[in-house]
């Protein structure tokens, strides 16, 4: 093979993996590309950046790693679709990970904060109490979190009439 072919091909496969990267993390790869849940040989699993699945496959996969950025990201995906105990679990797994990371901190801090937010409109103020607390206990700096305790609170010992 001469290196002008040789150089051709490498290009090619590049330019080929890119696009089927870019195209799985836009959503916009077929899944028929996909034979034997691989992609030019990798697992599906390991399309892209991200060390999720891509969403024509089924779930997510848990990282097998202790990748602390990859548990922090299935966190946020798993927290936009209301799993919050699972966000929190991934939220926690990262920040073991990555104990000094503050991104992750904060980003445990507000998944408790967005449940307790989603348990208070619910009225089940001991559990949004509960999910308060521990945003704050991970951070805290939360003032948002300190304020919805302090609603908490305040609707869950509202005096009762004696009548």
């Amino acid at each position: 093979m001469h290196a002008k072919e040789h150089t051709s091909k490498t290009i090619t496969i590049v330019y080929l993996a890119s696009l089927i990267c870019l195209l799985s993390a836009t959503g916009g790869l077929s899944s028929e590309i996909i034979k034997d849940d691989k992609v030019l040989g990798q697992p599906a699993g390991q399309v892209g950046d991200f060390g999720l699945r891509p969403h024509f496959l089924g779930a997510p996969t848990i990282p097998e790693q202790d990748n602390g950025l990859e548990h922090n990201n299935l966190g946020v995906i798993l927290g936009m679709k209301g799993s919050w105990d699972e966000a929190i679990k991934e939220h926690e797994a990262a920040l073991m990970a990555e104990p000094t990371n503050k991104v992750f901190r904060v980003n445990l801090s507000s998944v408790h904060l967005r449940y307790g937010k989603s348990l208070l409109q619910k009225q089940d103020y001991p559990n949004a109490e509960n999910q308060f607390r521990r945003a704050m206990f991970v951070d805290p700096n939360n003032l948002e979190a300190k304020k919805g305790l302090d609603e908490c609170l305040k609707k869950s010992h509202v005096p009762r009439n004696r009548n």
